[in-house]
């Protein structure tokens, strides 16, 4: 009777083998995958602010940017998103809203852009959002807002 063993001093080395060919195959592949999401992460900073970005979402309710170290968006980014309802900036490094940064976003209603490092609002920043009932921009820089009825 002949009984078969999965590790035996013959099969050891095969199995230290693939043992380190599957930590080395591992290991590339975490590397290929980390470089893949810093290519994305790149590819969004640089891109994704920039005019036109989002000319293919134009049936979509809801973007989140957040997270993304984004530092500038573009006048004309969200060109094409006439239907976008909520628009999720928050955790970028985003420093000022210009007064053309929402062009486009008419009928957006939710926006989120807090924990960036924005100082700066130009008047007619929110313009044309006339539908918009949320704004959260609470841990900024914002030194002040003017002492108007409705600056933007």
């Amino acid at each position: 009777m002949s009984q078969h063993h999965l590790l035996s001093s013959e099969s050891l080395p095969y199995c230290l083998f693939l043992s380190a060919f599957l930590k080395i195959k591992w290991l590339w592949m975490w590397s290929l995958i980390s470089g893949l999401f810093i290519l994305f992460h790149w590819l969004c900073v640089c891109f994704c602010t920039s005019t036109n970005s989002f000319l293919h979402l134009n049936n979509a309710v809801s973007i989140n940017l957040g997270n993304n170290a984004l530092q500038d968006i573009q006048t004309g980014a969200f060109n094409g998103l006439k239907i976008l309802k909520r628009l999720y900036l928050h955790e970028n490094k985003l420093d000022v809203f210009r007064n053309d940064t929402f062009l486009g976003l008419e009928s957006l209603e939710y926006l989120q852009a807090d924990y960036n490092v924005i100082k700066r609002i130009e008047s007619g920043a929110f313009r044309n959002l006339s539908k918009l009932r949320v704004l959260i921009l609470n841990d900024n820089l914002i030194p002040t807002l003017l002492n108007r009825p409705n600056p933007w």
